[in-house]
């Protein structure tokens, strides 16, 4: 068959595979229910992986508290206790921060006016200790309140800021996003390939109550990728359907899990995210889905033989001749 009456022939095709599927409605709903669910679970799995790494880069950056030093320390020892703080395991970095900068970090956020006439001495003479924190430390609370214990018991640390995040909040979402990437990949992947049965069993069964009209037109010279194709269109169709619903609902998923990202209280990417969607998501849902469908139907259709090469008359042939 050549392009050009293959393409003619394509309306055709898609208004038979259209009837293959009304005859079996509630299969062919379960081929597009089961696809989607393991288009979603996939999408959602590959989203949280990206979600952990910015996660992670983000408290990299912006996981820091502030100690006071006391004001009886001179530059030695104020070196000393710097040095101290930073031998702790659970310390990424210790940046020393003077009465001056503290006044003009105040300064940037009130404004010059609010601040006008106000005497650097009211800011701790010894100055703060400014840490930033490994992210071990972070996802476990009992390691938190041990550093915290830690930091307090050193000499010279007269106090320590509030802690701008609960850690139970972190470790919830890293947690989460494991297990959805483990489980939802896993659950997402036996789905596709129930999927690819329930079309595979929708073709084959398709083909089955349909045998009397493929013979029929095998004897008026139909060839293979003729008959084929009304069960390739079908199957399409139920690609199709399957990668719209996948691709729904992850943009209606996409206010929750937005929500529940934003329960880190951390500037960066892990603020305002959302869920699955975007040029990939639709690349995927539609690639993914027309391949689970496409490999399904083209599976059913290798056994029978009434759509494999050659004329139905050769094969009739061949057997009388066989008989004899």
């Amino acid at each position: 068959m050549s392009a050009a009456s293959g393409f003619l022939s394509a309306p055709v095709h898609l208004r038979e595979g259209l009837r293959i599927l009304l005859r079996r409605p509630v299969t062919a709903l379960l081929g597009v229910a089961t696809l989607a669910l393991g288009l979603l679970l996939v999408a959602l799995a590959a989203w949280s992986s990206v979600q952990v790494v910015n996660l992670q880069a983000t408290l990299d950056a912006d996981l820091r508290l502030h100690a006071a030093l006391s004001p009886t320390l001179d530059e030695a020892q104020t070196k000393a206790v710097l040095e101290r703080v930073a031998s702790d395991s659970a310390v990424r970095s210790v940046r020393w921060i003077g009465p001056k900068e503290q006044k003009a970090n105040l300064e940037a956020i009130l404004g010059a006016e609010l601040l006008e006439g106000l005497d650097e001495a009211v800011f701790p003479v010894g100055g703060m200790a400014e840490i930033a924190l490994t992210r071990t430390t972070v996802v476990d609370a009992d390691a938190l309140q041990a550093f915290r214990t830690r930091l307090a018991s050193i000499d010279s640390v007269d106090g320590i800021d509030a802690f701008p995040f609960d850690s139970r909040h972190i470790k919830v979402l890293l947690d989460a996003a494991s297990v959805t990437r483990l489980a939802g990949l896993g659950l997402g992947l036996i789905a596709l390939l129930t999927a690819g049965l329930v079309v595979f069993l929708f073709v084959q069964t398709a083909l089955s109550s349909i045998a009397a009209s493929v013979e029929i037109l095998r004897a008026f010279g139909a060839t293979a990728g003729f008959i084929r194709a009304r069960f390739f269109f079908a199957a399409g169709v139920v690609g199709l359907a399957g990668a719209a619903v996948a691709v729904a609902f992850a943009l209606v998923l996409s206010g929750p899990l937005s929500e529940l990202v934003s329960i880190i209280p951390v500037s960066g990417s892990a603020r305002g995210a959302t869920g699955p969607s975007g040029v990939l998501l639709y690349a995927w849902a539609l690639s993914g889905g027309l391949a689970v469908a496409m490999i399904g139907c083209a599976l059913a259709l290798s056994g029978p033989a009434a759509v494999k090469s050659g004329s139905s008359q050769e094969a009739a042939g061949a057997r009388s001749g066989a008989e004899r």
